[in-house]
């Protein structure tokens, strides 16, 4: 009775979440989308750069505001209508699939609106009132050990191999209080299907799996922390020492959101592993994740308050204005193209975080490489759960 009761509970938990990740991801691409030039890098209009003299200039002002109204009236009915379709038909290839859409259909309008902006710029003769000069700043990506803004290290992430460790100690003192058949994976409906018998290969590496996926996790979420701080900055608008202290500021605080997401990463997937040597049942499961939903929801409010690349948080503004004119290496005023950069990773034009530069020999398989595992995984799991009924 009791696993029944721990089966329903599971069962309407599991339900709450399919319902919520795709309106999640919607309203949280569509939030970003509708504040574009928020969420745009210093000096960036529908990913134009324009001096910042002219940053509340009347066209700017109109075209915004026509640009948000447009959005309400043709691409939010689309995302409204995409969340009843899903809703009226659950399923993972459904998901990826209205997700891909999605992507698609909150690029159309930017698209446009930057052809505005810069048709705008060129009539206004902006390009050449302002100074065009070349600002190199090495301490952004790695700044002086006495340097009271830094970046969070190596060594902190390290702190969390702590996670896999105890997990390691735990299934060695609890091992021989496991039943003969240990549960290694449940599906959809929250049923055993899959076990291995104790004392098995199979069993030791099931058990051993974890911990070692764990230590996996935390190097790859090294190389994201690492990416961060060490990937190129725009310096390009603003007051040259603001514009850094901005940077450095906004390093750091994408660096500590990194570590936190990490940590909930990890515990979610360690609670399998408890959940079979303490016999909890994976419902619990669901905790870490609603948190770590709302993590990314304070992440996208926080973004939204700093802005790209912190051009909202408040600093000291002195010393000579900045500006470069850098329009003619950005594809659609977001896609970076630039032969004579060697940097990989750049700081987002248009968008909160790092994007590739489209030009670098990796930069190109980086770019299309999500986009064909998505389009890999749609297909995968339309004819999985077209087999698989329960799903």
């Amino acid at each position: 009775m009791k696993n029944m009761v721990c089966l329903r509970r599971r069962n309407k938990m599991e339900d709450l979440i399919k319902y919520f990740i795709f309106p999640f991801i919607t309203v949280t691409l569509y939030i970003q989308v509708f504040n574009l030039n928020r969420f745009s890098n210093n000096g960036i209009y529908f990913g134009v750069r324009v001096p910042l003299e002219y940053k509340n200039d009347i066209d700017i002002l109109r075209l915004e505001k026509k640009y948000k109204k447009e959005n309400i009236v043709f691409v939010l009915p689309l995302i409204i209508l995409l969340n009843i379709l899903y809703i009226f038909n659950i399923k993972m290839w459904l998901l990826l699939t209205y997700t891909f859409i999605s992507i698609g259909i909150t690029q159309i309008l930017p698209i446009i609106y930057w052809k505005k902006m810069k048709r705008i710029k060129n009539e206004r003769g902006w390009k050449v009132l302002s100074k065009n000069v070349i600002i190199v700043e090495t301490g952004l990506r790695q700044p002086k050990k006495n340097s009271r803004i830094k970046a969070l290290e190596t060594k902190h992430y390290l702190i969390l191999l702590i996670i896999p460790f105890v997990i390691s100690i735990l299934t060695l003192i609890n091992y021989n209080k496991l039943p003969e058949l240990i549960p290694v994976h449940y599906n959809a409906a929250g049923v055993v299907d899959k076990v291995v018998e104790k004392g098995t290969t199979a069993a030791y590496m099931n058990l051993a799996g974890i911990p070692f996926m764990l230590v996996l996790m935390i190097f790859f979420f090294v190389l994201i922390n690492k990416i961060t701080v060490n990937s190129k900055s725009d310096l390009f608008s603003g007051k040259i020492k603001g514009t850094i202290e901005k940077k450095l500021l906004f390093k750091k605080y994408i660096s500590i959101f990194t570590w936190i997401l990490a940590l909930e990463t990890l515990i979610i997937m360690s609670l399998p592993q408890v959940s079979i040597l303490f016999d909890l049942g994976t419902e619990i499961m669901t905790i870490p994740m609603v948190i770590l939903f709302i993590s990314i929801g304070v992440f996208i409010l926080i973004s939204y308050y700093f802005g790209q690349g912190g051009r909202n948080i408040k600093t000291t503004e002195e010393g000579e204005e900045n500006y470069r004119d850098d329009d003619d290496r950005y594809i659609l005023g977001s896609i970076y193209y630039n032969k004579n950069d060697p940097a990989l990773m750049v700081e987002k034009r248009v968008g909160v975080g790092w994007t590739v530069n489209l030009a670098h020999p990796i930069g190109m398989i980086l770019m299309v490489l999500p986009f064909i595992i998505m389009i890999g995984l749609i297909i995968f799991m339309y004819f999985f759960e077209k087999t698989n009924p329960m799903f």
